[in-house]
């Protein structure tokens, strides 16, 4: 693939990712998806808290391109999270009539194509963490973004690495409404763009 081909691939997954309610567009959309691309050949990317699947594609779309790896999304899919969010998370569910939230981001994983490259864990990062056994080259921290909410996904996360072996995960904390535990990014949250 040429350099001209790879640009016009990750740009239709950009594309792809704006046409879906989610927080994550511009720089930040762009960088995740330079990081997903740039992991080694069978990569495993957990990302947490992922709505309506708009930043699992900005994840999903460079492993299709690179032919493997897999994107774990561990999400309760009922639309909780910190204070900020919940607000948007309702106003955006609102506008969608019928079906569930793990519908919608079904089916907007699927309208990409990038159902080989995406396994739903539902529950809590708590939860999920609880039995996670396979090593984690990128972990990205995308749901309840209350300090509360980052301890326990960075806590049970944390325990997961370890007694997976890896030592090497990159983690990524999106930018929050409040001043952040820890934050790859300093600028404050912005509200989700609706499709």
């Amino acid at each position: 693939m040429t350099t001209s081909d790879l640009a016009e691939e990750l740009e239709l997954c950009l594309h792809q990712s704006e046409t879906i309610p989610g927080w994550t567009r511009g720089e930040e959309a762009r960088e995740l998806l330079r990081i997903s691309h740039s992991l080694a050949a069978g990569a495993i990317i957990v990302e947490i808290g992922s709505f309506f699947g708009a930043g699992t594609i900005l994840l999903a779309g460079p492993r299709r391109i690179r032919g493997s790896g897999v994107v774990h999304c561990v999400d309760p899919f009922d639309g909780t999270g910190d204070s900020f969010s919940v607000p948007h998370y309702q106003r955006i569910l609102a506008k969608f009539s019928s079906g569930s939230l793990r519908d919608h981001f079904e089916r907007n994983i699927h309208s990409a194509g990038l159902g080989p490259w995406v396994r739903i864990h539902q529950g809590r990062a708590d939860e999920v963490a609880r039995s996670w056994t396979t090593p984690i080259d990128l972990l990205y921290l995308d749901g309840d973004q209350s300090r509360k909410g980052v301890r326990a996904a960075s806590c049970s996360t944390s325990t997961s690495r370890r007694r997976a072996s890896m030592s090497s995960t990159i983690s990524i904390i999106t930018p929050t409404p409040t001043p952040p535990i820890w934050c790859r990014h300093g600028a404050s949250r912005r509200s989700p763009v609706p499709i």
